[in-house]
């Protein structure tokens, strides 16, 4: 559980961690355990007890194949509102640790600091958890999110003024369009799709009748718009020693804050993909690799914020025929190939 080992690339020059990284995913805290013959796979999962807003923690069934995969197992901390609870330390619920092997996992997790709550019959003991643990615990919506099968995850999609969240099953056969609107819903941000011709709107709308539906207006985040960008390996024609790890994106980042950090916009991940190991694209860089797309908010960027692009990306852009191919570029601001990875 040493993220310190695990994440090596998150160590800062002072030795921190720097948690805010964005390619930082929390991984989760997962042991196996034998229970009454039977093996299982169980997650930690993190979230707050409504009352004082101190640390919980649960154990959910993530054993492969499981009938009871998802679903929570047994709860690790109990609510004693004890001045000594907080966003590490709980005090574990011995009531639902019978299981030898359980307690040995979780004592491997942090200290056990010598307090004990008493409570009837039954005594808990304090125990705070490592914060390389709390780190890569992930909480309620979180292990949703890592669990739930791609096709039932939630997006969502506008018709008119309002929109609904929907799994994305739902839309197989309706082709749709990223919009530039992002929503918050419960503290969880979408960007909105919607339908890309009128007859897609129509069996949109169809689909939206079977759900909750929010006024956009209500949820709107204010000056965030949604970019869908995907994850790619590639390296020059000139240069197929150096594979680079880049972003590109489907809307025209142009503009945006999120612009520094994405090499080419217009590509759809079809496309990306079609062209993995195809050296006959028409462009001057070959793709190696491409992960899998999401959508990222962003804002519109400031003037004074513009960051130098390498003279090959500079180059590739203007003679690519993509989105950002008629982009002024002023060519005082091209940092040299050598600097720019």
């Amino acid at each position: 559980m040493n993220v310190r080992e695990q994440y090596p690339e998150l160590i800062d020059s002072n030795g921190e961690i720097v948690w805010n990284d964005p390619d930082f995913m929390k991984r989760g805290v997962t042991f196996d355990v034998e229970n009454f013959g039977e093996k299982y796979k169980l997650e930690l999962v993190c979230d707050s007890y409504l009352d004082n807003g101190s640390l919980y923690v649960g154990a959910y069934d993530v054993t492969p194949e499981s009938d009871n995969f998802g679903e929570r197992w047994a709860d690790i901390s109990v609510n004693l509102n004890n001045p000594c609870q907080n966003d590490r330390t709980v005090f574990l619920d011995m009531n639902n640790l019978y299981n030898p092997a359980i307690i040995e996992a979780i004592y491997g997790l942090g200290t056990v600091e010598g307090i004990v709550s008493h409570s009837g019959f039954c005594s808990y003991p304090a125990f705070t958890f490592d914060a390389d643990v709390i780190s890569q615990m992930r909480n309620t919506q979180e292990f949703m999110d890592a669990n739930t099968p791609d096709d039932y995850k939630l997006v969502a999609v506008k018709v008119g003024y309002n929109f609904a969240l929907v799994p994305k099953i739902e839309l197989s056969g309706i082709e749709t369009n990223a919009t530039e609107t992002i929503v918050d819903i419960s503290g969880k941000q979408y960007g909105l799709l919607a339908g890309r011709t009128f007859e897609d709107s129509q069996k949109l709308d169809a689909v939206l009748d079977a759900f909750p539906e929010y006024a956009i207006k209500d949820y709107k985040v204010p000056n965030k718009i949604s970019v869908f960008i995907m994850p790619v390996q590639m390296y020059w024609k000139d240069d197929p020693s150096e594979i680079i790890e880049t972003n590109f994106s489907f809307e025209d980042t142009c503009g945006l804050a999120i612009d520094d950090s994405v090499t080419f916009s217009g590509y759809t991940q079809n496309e990306l993909v079609d062209m993995i190991g195809r050296e006959d694209n028409g462009e001057d860089f070959v793709i190696t690799g491409v992960g899998a797309g999401h959508y990222v908010g962003t804002c519109k960027k400031e003037p004074s914020k513009n960051k130098s692009v390498s003279e090959k990306t500079c180059n590739a852009r203007e003679s690519s025929g993509r989105l950002d191919a008629d982009r002024n570029v002023d060519r005082n601001d091209i940092a040299k190939d050598k600097e720019v990875k």
